[in-house]
């Protein structure tokens, strides 16, 4: 089935602010380009770009058949359980260009019918509603759990990606909200070299991130680095399911999967990684069949 996908075919460039900003909202980032449009994605896509129907854009017209092509991979996302979902962070070094050139499709991913069967934004919303203290997200994108964050007591939030685009998304959709009552801030950083000293956060969650880079055992050691003692680690990610027919045939797509939606793996033993970087796995859910994961952990003692 994924090997019928032809892989995306991207251009232009995208605007990105490359600063650590400190917001005061609802001031918004000196160097912040909001929905910017100055690059966008044409040809074909990868599954997960065109899973879900995207909002009417500006400018130029879509191409013909677009629409029919819509509907073919919706029925594909539904199929596959989520499986091209894609996450907005990687450690390679062309992974911060790649999803610039993404950021302006990303928000139509969970827009559609598709994702309201699949039940994705109450998953977002169980991962943001553990979130406490001052909290740190990785591979935060355009800002997908700001809605659910922003309503939490939290003492401050950090959104960490490796897109300049993405989080100019998160800065526009923080500048629509009512202006929370704890600091916000957005910074550009790798997620396994996190520019943060040790136990600086109460809270470090992601979601849909960990499954596309090239070391997750790097980047959860990081996050668990920067936990205080007794600080939570909470991740929504897809994960190798404990169902035999889907896992064989997780295995076997594995790679192809991984070629066509930037890097992602979707056949990670999630609770596996988190153990063998130094995490102690407090609870885990399986949703979609077991494809994805739903963690809680904490550093180990």
């Amino acid at each position: 089935m994924y090997m019928s996908i032809t892989s995306s075919l991207l251009h232009g460039a995208a605007s990105r602010c490359t600063n650590e900003c400190l917001i005061d909202v609802p001031h918004r980032c000196k160097d912040a380009v909001l929905c910017t449009r100055s690059s966008r994605m044409s040809g074909a896509r990868v599954l997960a770009c065109q899973a879900f129907p995207t909002h009417p854009a500006q400018g130029p017209q879509r191409p013909a058949g677009h629409d029919h092509r819509m509907a073919t991979r919706r029925t594909l996302l539904a199929t596959t359980l989520g499986a091209g979902l894609l996450p907005t962070i990687s450690m390679r070094s062309r992974a911060g260009a790649l999803y610039d050139e993404y950021a302006e499709e990303y928000d139509g991913l969970e827009s559609g019918r598709a994702a309201q069967l699949l039940g994705l934004a109450g998953l977002r919303g169980r991962l943001a509603s553990m979130a406490r203290g001052d909290a740190l997200e990785i591979g935060a994108g355009t800002g997908l759990n700001l809605p659910w964050l922003l309503a939490r007591p939290l003492t401050s939030y950090t959104a960490l990606d490796l897109s300049g685009a993405m989080l100019a998304g998160a800065r526009a959709r923080l500048a629509r909200a009512p202006p929370p009552p704890f600091p916000v801030r957005f910074v550009a950083g790798d997620a396994a070299r996190l520019p943060f000293p040790a136990h600086s956060f109460d809270c470090v969650l992601s979601s849909y991130a960990l499954c596309a880079m090239d070391r997750p055992d790097a980047a959860l050691s990081e996050a668990l680095r920067v936990l205080r003692p007794g600080g939570q680690l909470l991740l929504l990610e897809h994960a190798r399911s404990e169902l035999w027919p889907l896992s064989w045939y997780q295995d076997r797509t594995a790679r192809a999967v991984a070629a066509l939606s930037k890097g992602c793996r979707w056949d990670r033993e999630v609770g596996s990684l988190v153990r063998a970087a130094g995490g102690e796995v407090r609870a885990l859910e399986r949703h979609l069949l077991g494809t994805v994961v739903l963690l809680d952990a904490e550093p180990r003692a």
